[in-house]
């Protein structure tokens, strides 16, 4: 039987920003149907305060974070150097 110290607790969340006054937009790993993934999805508050998951999102195998990462780093100077986003 494995240890406690092998055992990971999912999701784990990455990063989190508010979407709008309603909703966050959630990047976390997870597992999904056995398998482990990426997850990009935009979450809202029920009635009683509870964060729930929405329909709009992605989610994607692992094997495919290198290159989402790399797709993404990629469209940020582009959209830097056209002033669609802000920052350095």
């Amino acid at each position: 039987m494995p240890d406690d110290s092998s055992v990971t607790a999912y999701p784990i969340v990455i990063a989190a920003w508010q979407r709008n006054s309603r909703e966050i937009i959630r990047i976390a790993l997870d597992k999904c149907q056995g398998h482990d993934v990426i997850d990009a999805r935009a979450w809202w508050r029920d009635e009683q305060g509870k964060w729930k998951a929405g329909r709009s999102g992605l989610t994607l195998s692992l094997k495919h974070l290198p290159t989402l990462t790399d797709g993404s780093a990629a469209a940020l100077k582009p959209a830097r150097a056209l002033g669609l986003v802000e920052g350095v």
